[in-house]
């Protein structure tokens, strides 16, 4: 016994709309959504956006930073068709930095200080 063959709809193309697809933000100040419109004009938009700020190991939270920024300037690029010019910062902590590997080194003294107490005693 055969299986039945899967027939897939048919695919109506999409209609243009009359009216050209705006895109809507929601202002804070007056909460409610609004029109975007571009100070510059032209449908030009500069778009300044803070990066992760990494002071140890990269993990998932500095990713979806980036993937997330990346789908909305696509959005805003590509679908109601804005010219983006987009710019991310890393923002790098210095005093975080040095503390951060001040540690890892006073750490790893103390493993090798205390492993060779603790082989003597134990062994």
């Amino acid at each position: 016994m055969s299986t039945p063959k899967i027939v897939q709809p048919k695919w109506k193309v999409p209609t243009p709309q009359a009216k050209e697809t705006v895109l809507k933000l929601y202002n804070s100040l007056t909460r409610s959504k609004v029109e975007f419109i571009p100070q510059s004009g032209n449908r030009g938009v500069t778009w300044y956006s803070c990066g992760p700020t990494v002071y140890d190991a990269s993990h998932m939270g500095h990713a979806r930073n980036y993937v997330s920024i990346d789908i909305n300037r696509r959005i805003i690029q590509d679908y109601f068709g804005y010219d983006v010019q987009f710019v991310q910062n890393v923002t790098d902590i210095d005093d975080k930095i040095i503390l951060r590997a001040r540690q890892n080194y006073l750490f790893d003294n103390f493993v090798k200080e205390n492993d060779t107490k603790f082989q003597r005693h134990c062994c």
